[in-house]
């Protein structure tokens, strides 16, 4: 849009802009410094970042346009880690990945403290697991088990991640899934599983994973990190007149990015979920097509 001759301002809430790429995608899979020459380029184009400025309600997105923007993009994100409502989950060993990988980036020392010398479960099979798998490796777990209830192949992390969590040494238990955890006096001392086999593809297209009478076991752990998928946050019920579905996922009105409301674009994350920065970056380039044509019709 800068590059089409618009003023452009990006409204951040947090005090340094890049979202998941600055604030939790670790630095062995990000370059920080990359991320830092991209926002600087994107800068040099004319665009104003304004940090510490979070947008959260409808009534933000009426004065935004009040003031004068013309049409607004929600590139809100996912910061939301969906939770397992499984016995024993309110013990304060049991972390979620979107802060794991948060504090790795602000205090790796103090989360290597935590980390060292435990045998860490790490339930899920998205990026975020896997990345919260192998920065607990590298901080001197003593043990680190994926634990996935579908197969390899049908985990939704990248190939990418998938091999390097291999080559740093992290096991993976397949077609596993967690029952409940044993906690004893506010620590955990294990998780308690069940086997699957995989049935009919469910509504995401993937092998539906059935649980396997008679094979419940319990295996030890002292730390467990959850990870079983990123939604955005609860928050996102704050833009009244959005269309949102179960996981509080933007609908969109068509595949440029509109959405129910007049002059109001969304991708990336808030509309998909977690997903790949790829994918992110395109529907900001489709919204931005859709955004100047809207515009353009306007003045006609």
């Amino acid at each position: 849009l800068a590059r089409g001759g618009y003023k452009v301002v990006v409204f951040e809430r947090l005090s340094k802009p890049g979202g998941m790429l600055t604030h939790v995608i670790p630095e062995h899979r990000l370059s920080g410094d990359l991320v830092t020459r991209e926002i600087s380029e994107i800068a040099d184009l004319g665009v104003e970042i304004r940090c510490d400025c979070p947008v959260e309600s409808r009534a933000d997105l009426d004065r935004l346009l009040a003031d004068g923007f013309e049409a607004v993009y929600l590139a809100t994100g996912a910061w939301k880690c969906s939770r397992l409502d499984i016995p024993g989950g309110d013990s304060n060993q049991i972390l979620d990945a979107i802060s794991f990988l948060a504090r790795a980036r602000t205090d790796t020392e103090k989360l290597a403290g935590i980390v060292r010398g435990k045998n860490v479960a790490v339930i899920g099979g998205g990026d975020s697991a896997v990345d919260a798998a192998v920065i607990a490796h590298k901080l001197g777990a003593r043990d680190v088990f994926i634990v996935y209830r579908r197969s390899y192949g049908e985990m939704p992390a990248s190939e990418e991640a998938k091999a390097e969590a291999l080559a740093e040494g992290v096991h993976l238990l397949f077609l596993t899934q967690p029952v409940s955890y044993d906690v004893k006096d506010g620590k955990v001392q294990g998780v308690r599983v069940v086997r699957c086999s995989l049935g009919e593809p469910d509504e995401t297209g993937r092998r539906r994973p059935v649980t396997l009478a008679g094979t419940e076991h319990m295996f030890p752990a002292d730390l467990i990190v959850e990870a079983p998928g990123l939604v955005p946050e609860d928050s996102a019920r704050g833009f009244e007149g959005l269309k949102l579905d179960t996981l509080n996922r933007i609908v969109l009105a068509d595949d440029a990015g509109a959405t129910a409301l007049r002059r109001i674009f969304a991708g990336g994350d808030a509309v998909r979920g977690g997903s790949l920065v790829a994918r992110a970056v395109g529907d900001g380039k489709r919204a931005a097509r859709a955004i100047d044509q809207a515009l353009k019709r306007t003045e006609q």
